[in-house]
C-alpha cells in the first residue's frame, strides 16, 4: 500500500510539472499574439499617416503654380511684368527644389516603419508635416501674388509697392557686398538716390490723384530698378574683365612694346605707335566709364582693345623672337666663322707638316671652302648693318640667316670629316697644357716653401726653381708655335715631369727636415741651463748652422729621450700642427 501511495505521489507531481509548462507556452504565445497584433496595428497606423503625407505632398507638386511653371515665359519682355515674371520663377524654383526634398522623405519614414523606429518615424513625420504646410502657404501665397498682378493690375502705380519691395532688395544685395563695388561706390550711391527721389516722387502724385503723372514716374521706377539689377549683376563680370585680363594684358603688351626702338618699331608695323596712344586713351575712357557706371558701350570698347592687345601681343612676341634670334645668329655666326676658317686653314697647314694620309682632293676641297667662308662672312656682315640700321624687316633678316646657318652646318658637316686629325692634335695640346699647369704649381708650391723657410741655402735653391721655370716657358713657347710639333712637346713634358719631382721632392725635404731640428731645437734651449743637456744642445746647434739637418734633430731628440719620452711625441705633434697650419 504504501508503494503504491508513493507511486501515485509521484505521479501527480509529474502532472503538475507538465501543467505548468503548458500554461508557460500558452502565456508566452498569447504575450507574442498580442505583441505581434500591437505591432501591425502600430504599422498600419504609421502607413496611414505616411499616405496621408505622401498624398499631400503629391497633390501640392501638382499645383497650377508649378505645375504650369513656364506659363508666364511669354511674359517676360512685358514692359511692366518682365522683372517680376523673373523674380516669380526663382520663388517657383526654390519652392520645387523643396517639395521635392520632403518627397526624399517619404522613403526614410517608410523605412523607419519597417524597422519599426515608430517614435522616429512620429517625430520626422511630424516636421515633415509642419514643413508640408509651410510650403503649401508659400505656394498660396505665390499664386495669390502672381493672380493679383497678372490678370488684375493695369497701372504702373499698383506696383509701386512691389517695386520698392525689389528695390529693397537690391539695396540689401549691394550693402551686403559692398567691397565688390569698392570702385563703383559712389556712382551706384547717386543712382539709388534718384530712385528714391523718384519714389517720393509718385507717392506725393498719387495722394494728389494725378494718376497718368504718377504712372508714367511708377514707369521710370521701374526702367531705374531694372538698370539698377543689371549694374549690380553686370559691374562685378566688367571689374574682373578690366582687372584679370584687361590690366594684365595692357601690362604684358607693353613689356614687349618698350623692348623696340622706335625704329624698329616702324619696321614692324608704321602706324603701331600712333595706335598704342589711341588704345592707351580708350583704356582710360573703359576706366573712367565703370567708374562713373557709363555701361551702354563698355563692353564693346573692351572687346575692342582686347582684340587690339591679343593679335599685337602676338605680333610683339613674335617680333622679339625674331630680333633675340637675330642678336643670337649674328654673334654665334661671326664665332663660328671663324672657327670654321681657322680649322680650315690649320689643316691645310697641317697636311704641309704632317705626314698623314690623306686624299689629295681632300685638301683641294677645304681650300675651296675659304672663297664660299669669305662670302658667308661679307654676308654676315651686311645683314648686321642692316639690322642696325633698320633697313630689313625682322622676318627677312632671320629667314636669310637662317640661310646661313644652314649653309655653315653643311661645311660644318665636311670639315668634321676631314680634320679629325686637327682634333687629335688639339687634344694632345690640352693634355699638354695641363701637364704643364700641374709642373708649374708644384714648383711655385716649392717655390713658397723655400721664402717662407728662408734657410741658408735660400738663393741656391731659389735659383734652382728660377731655372726650372724657364725650361716650362721654353715648352710654353713651342706649344705657342704653329704647326705645334707636338712629339717634341711631349718628350720636353716628360723629361720636365722627371726633374721637376726630384729637384722639388729634395728641396721640399730638405726644409722639413731643417724646420723640424729648428722646432726642436728651440723647444730644447729651454733646458739649456742643465749641464746635462748643455753640451748636445751646443753640438746640435752646430750641426744645424752646417746645414746637417738629420744630426741636429737626433742630438735634440736625444735630449728628450734622457729627459722623458713623452717630451718627442709632444713636440713632433706640435710642429705637425705649426706646419700644417704654415703650408696650408
Amino acid at each position: 500500500m504504501e508503494r503504491i501511495s508513493q507511486l501515485i505521489a509521484q505521479l501527480n507531481n509529474e502532472q503538475i510539472i507538465i501543467g505548468l509548462v503548458v500554461a508557460g507556452i500558452a502565456l508566452l504565445l498569447i504575450i507574442v499574439l498580442s505583441l505581434s497584433f500591437s505591432s501591425t496595428h502600430k504599422k498600419k497606423k504609421c502607413y496611414k499617416v505616411l499616405d496621408q503625407l505622401r498624398e499631400r505632398i503629391i497633390q501640392l507638386k501638382g499645383r497650377d503654380i508649378i505645375h504650369n511653371y513656364t506659363a508666364y515665359d511669354h511674359l517676360r519682355n512685358d514692359k511692366k511684368l518682365g522683372m517680376l515674371i523673373v523674380r516669380w520663377k526663382k520663388s517657383i524654383e526654390s519652392l520645387v527644389q523643396e517639395i521635392d526634398a520632403q518627397f526624399s522623405l517619404i522613403d526614410v519614414l517608410e523605412d523607419a516603419i519597417e524597422s519599426r523606429k515608430y517614435k522616429n518615424f512620429y517625430s520626422l513625420a511630424d516636421q515633415v508635416a509642419t514643413d508640408v504646410e509651410a510650403l503649401e502657404r508659400r505656394a498660396d501665397e505665390l499664386d495669390d501674388e502672381i493672380s493679383e498682378y497678372v490678370h488684375q493690375a493695369n497701372d504702373n502705380r499698383k506696383y509701386i509697392h512691389k517695386y520698392q519691395q525689389m528695390y529693397k532688395e537690391l539695396v540689401s544685395q549691394f550693402r551686403e557686398n559692398q567691397s565688390t563695388y569698392r570702385r563703383v561706390v559712389r556712382a551706384f550711391e547717386k543712382m539709388m538716390s534718384e530712385i528714391e527721389a523718384q519714389f517720393n516722387m509718385c507717392e506725393k502724385l498719387i495722394n494728389e490723384s494725378r494718376f497718368e503723372e504718377a504712372d508714367q514716374t511708377a514707369a521710370k521706377i521701374f526702367d531705374a530698378i531694372k538698370t539698377f539689377d543689371f549694374y549690380l549683376e553686370e559691374v562685378p563680370k566688367i571689374q574682373t574683365l578690366i582687372e584679370s585680363t584687361l590690366i594684365p594684358k595692357f601690362e604684358e603688351f607693353l613689356s614687349y612694346y618698350n623692348q623696340f626702338t622706335h625704329d624698329e618699331l616702324q619696321l614692324v608695323d608704321e602706324s603701331l605707335v600712333d595706335e598704342v596712344a589711341k588704345y592707351q586713351a580708350l583704356m582710360d575712357k573703359i576706366e573712367r566709364d565703370f567708374v562713373n557706371l557709363h555701361l551702354d558701350t563698355i563692353r564693346e570698347d573692351i572687346d575692342k582693345l582686347e582684340s587690339f592687345l591679343n593679335h599685337n601681343i602676338s605680333r610683339l612676341n613674335h617680333e622679339h623672337a625674331n630680333k633675340t634670334f637675330i642678336d643670337d645668329q649674328i654673334k654665334f655666326q661671326k664665332e663660328y666663322l671663324e672657327k670654321l676658317e681657322n680649322n680650315a686653314k690649320n689643316f691645310i697647314s697641317l697636311m704641309n707638316v704632317i705626314h698623314i694620309p690623306y686624299d689629295e682632293k681632300d685638301r683641294e676641297q677645304i681650300e675651296n671652302m675659304l672663297p664660299t667662308l669669305k662670302r658667308l662672312k661679307a654676308e654676315l656682315e651686311e645683314a648686321e648693318r642692316s639690322y642696325l640700321n633698320h633697313d630689313i624687316s625682322f622676318t627677312i633678316l632671320k629667314e636669310q640667316l637662317e640661310a646661313n646657318r644652314r649653309e655653315l652646318e653643311t661645311l660644318s658637316r665636311f670639315l668634321d670629316d676631314k680634320v679629325k686629325v686637327v682634333d687629335h692634335v688639339y687634344r694632345d695640346e690640352k693634355k699638354a697644357r695641363d701637364a704643364l699647369k700641374a709642373l708649374t704649381e708644384k714648383i711655385n708650391g716649392t717655390k713658397k716653401f723655400i721664402k717662407i723657410a728662408r734657410l741658408q741655402s735660400f738663393e741656391k735653391d731659389l735659383q734652382t726653381i728660377t731655372d726650372l721655370n724657364s725650361e716650362l716657358t721654353n715648352i710654353y713657347l713651342l706649344l705657342s708655335e704653329f704647326p705645334i710639333d707636338i712629339v717634341r712637346v711631349n718628350e720636353d713634358i716628360e723629361r720636365m715631369t722627371h726633374k721637376v719631382e726630384e729637384t722639388t721632392k729634395t728641396i721640399n725635404s730638405k726644409i722639413y727636415k731643417a724646420l723640424l731640428a729648428e722646432f726642436a731645437l728651440v723647444y730644447g734651449n729651454r733646458y739649456y741651463h742643465d749641464k746635462r743637456y748643455r753640451h748636445a744642445l751646443e753640438q746640435a746647434q752646430n750641426a744645424f748652422m752646417n746645414e746637417a739637418y738629420d744630426e741636429a734633430k737626433e742630438l735634440v731628440f736625444g735630449v728628450f729621450d734622457q729627459m722623458d719620452e713623452k717630451i718627442k711625441r709632444e713636440v713632433l705633434d706640435r710642429f705637425q700642427q705649426q706646419f700644417q697650419t704654415l703650408f696650408s
